[in-house]
């Protein structure tokens, strides 16, 4: 049974998160799926996020594989698009 992570992340365009995936060593990619060696990615769609009158980009990925690869990138990547209001 794979392992499983699921992250949605707002404020950040789904380009930019595509290309985050892409530019990972010796991956595979299409338009909605980022496949490592024993982990694969699947970058939904970008949709709007409403607060107030503000709207953020928001987008969701999901992680599946082996759980030490699984758990590895989903860190690393949590860390990279870590943000905070100020």
């Amino acid at each position: 049974m794979k392992y499983k992570k699921e992250a949605e992340l707002r404020g950040k365009k789904r380009s930019v998160i595509l290309n985050y995936f892409e530019n990972l060593p010796g991956v595979k990619c299409d338009l909605n799926t980022v496949q490592g060696y024993d982990w694969d990615v699947v970058i939904g769609e970008e949709s709007i996020y409403k607060l107030g009158n503000m709207e953020f980009p928001e987008v969701k990925i999901v992680i599946t594989g082996n759980k030490e690869s699984v758990e590895n990138v989903y860190n690393t990547f949590r860390i990279e698009f870590l943000s905070a209001g100020g």
